[in-house]
């Protein structure tokens, strides 16, 4: 499964030099390990810029004693 996700521009460039390796999503979309995620660049104005990133989740953690009901933190990997 493939999904588009915006991500603001701070986080989005931290993925794409390699030193945030996670995302933190609410699970609306069923995440699973080995699902895409197309991570769509929003400008400090809420726009997308148009510049996108794909990587490919690797781990799900959901657990509630340490994120709030319906959050998952999503490790993730660059798609080479």
């Amino acid at each position: 499964m493939v999904h588009s996700v915006k991500c603001k521009s701070m986080y989005f460039h931290d993925v794409v030099r390699g030193v945030k390796r996670f995302e933190v999503r609410y699970n609306d979309r069923n995440y699973q390990v080995g699902d895409l995620l197309v991570l769509c660049e929003l400008d400090f104005n809420g726009r997308l810029t148009g510049c996108t990133h794909t990587v490919e989740i690797i781990y799900i953690l959901d657990n509630c004693s340490y994120l709030r009901d319906n959050y998952v933190v999503l490790g993730i990997k660059d798609i080479i």
